[in-house]
């Protein structure tokens, strides 16, 4: 059964020309972004012998590219919903949780084979246009920086496909669910921690986002945990919202 409904959803996604304008797009600037920084420095500013910092390379993947993959995994959800779709997926699978956890798989493997192969493009675009002594600045396979981005950036970027899909099965609607992701990832969090005095801080430190970014950028918050911890505590906000989703997908109509 399951292995039907997941090639089901894959069907349905690779017929999805949104999906492959945005995965375009998320390529295009996660890539370029990097190689079109590293030209213009060497080529235009005579930084001959500048040396290639691997989370700068990797900023257009983990800035804009992370949006791509929210806005990319309410779609795989809020996609049925907007043409009407979702009745007859329910029909054809009654069991919804197996329907969710399918959207889920598939879109977590996606994700994360799209980040690694964002990150290692990137990389490799900034060295090919580089000056040779810039160039041997980046050791892409051996650098103990490159090695951890080359397996943080996947996970996130999976485990932001929980958080993501988990607020679009909650909302059902595309606009809203990307508005209240964004409003969240780049506003909500940040105010609290601006606005409210004292208590503003306390929260910040226990925010999803803020501790997400905390372990894509290898920088602990100030909380119980470390670095490591961060990313436990954001994936237990993530499954906790999917289990919501789920409950809610199994008691609200189709």
């Amino acid at each position: 059964m399951f292995p039907n409904i997941l090639a089901a959803e894959w069907i349905k996604l690779r017929t999805t020309k949104a999906f492959w304008w945005t995965t375009a797009i998320f390529f295009l600037v996660g890539v370029g972004t990097p190689a079109l920084y590293v030209y213009s420095a060497v080529r235009f500013d005579g930084q001959e012998n500048a040396i290639l910092m691997p989370q700068i390379l990797v900023s257009g993947v983990g800035a804009f590219g992370f949006l791509v993959l929210m806005i990319q995994a309410v779609m795989v959800v809020t996609g049925e919903y907007r043409h009407s779709v979702t009745h007859s997926t329910f029909q054809a699978c009654p069991n919804r949780t197996l329907v969710v956890v399918a959207k889920l798989v598939l879109y977590m493997v996606i994700a994360a084979v799209l980040t690694f192969i964002g990150v290692i493009g990137a990389l490799y675009a900034a060295k090919l246009v580089a000056s040779d002594a810039s160039a041997a600045t980046l050791d892409i396979w051996g650098g103990d920086i490159t090695r951890r981005i080359m397996w943080v950036y996947p996970l996130a970027g999976a485990l932001l496909v929980v958080f993501s899909q988990a607020i679009a099965w909650i909302v059902r609607q595309t606009a809203g669910a990307i508005s209240i992701l964004f409003l969240w990832y780049f506003a909500v969090e940040n105010l609290i921690n601006l606005l409210i005095p004292k208590i503003g801080k306390t929260i910040y430190k226990y925010a999803p986002f803020n501790n997400f970014n905390a372990f894509v950028n290898d920088q602990a918050v100030d909380a119980p945990w470390g670095v490591t911890g961060s990313i436990w505590y954001f994936a237990a906000w993530a499954f906790g919202l999917l289990i919501v989703a789920v409950l809610l997908v199994n008691t609200r109509d189709a």
